[in-house]
């Protein structure tokens, strides 16, 4: 069976779309991706957050870079894992270990060898732990960050300017050809 130049030239032309196609579609979905990356910590809903952990204070249980899923309830038990703004105003999740006669808590850290030292009053608490994604946490803080940030919007970004421009101008050689 013969092929023409012609024919060669679809066919290469319909790779190349569908390859452009698939790389449009990935980085559509980065964009997705990295859309909700930005909002991680900062948007609740409902009564659900999520947050990344950022130390190995809850190793085995949940290690840093995990994505955690919380709860916020109106009553927590021993041995919950809750998650909760420390003093300091920092994230912490740890193991609940004791309810207080005053109807705060004690927490610790799985890993750590000491109980925490504040007390964690129920308004403190951010939620219950629920599930974690393992690892994705690290992705987020990558998409974050100002490397993150180029990498996955400015470089992809500038990439599809760049094929627009390039498609521009052939159309433009085209019209002119054609005069």
């Amino acid at each position: 069976m013969k092929c023409s130049l012609e024919e060669v030239i679809i066919e290469d032309k319909k790779e190349k779309d569908y390859i452009k196609t698939l790389v449009y579609t990935l980085l559509g979905l980065l964009l997705l991706l990295l859309a909700f990356g930005a909002y991680v910590n900062r948007e609740q809903i409902a009564k659900y957050s999520i947050y990344i952990v950022q130390s190995g204070s809850m190793r085995p249980a949940l290690r840093e870079g995990d994505l955690i899923f919380t709860y916020k309830s109106d009553d927590y038990s021993k041995n919950d894992i809750i998650t909760f703004k420390s003093l300091n105003k920092q994230v912490i999740t740890h193991r609940l270990i004791d309810v207080l006669d005053n109807g705060n808590y004690r927490t610790k850290g799985d890993y750590n060898s000491v109980v925490d030292i504040d007390e964690v009053s129920k308004k403190r608490v951010l939620g219950e732990y629920l599930f974690k994604i393992p690892l994705i946490g690290y992705l987020f803080n990558f998409i974050k960050s100002d490397v993150g940030l180029i990498l996955l919007v400015f470089v992809p970004c500038t990439i599809l300017i760049y094929e627009e421009i390039k498609k521009i101008k052939s159309e433009i050689k085209k019209l002119k050809s054609k005069k």
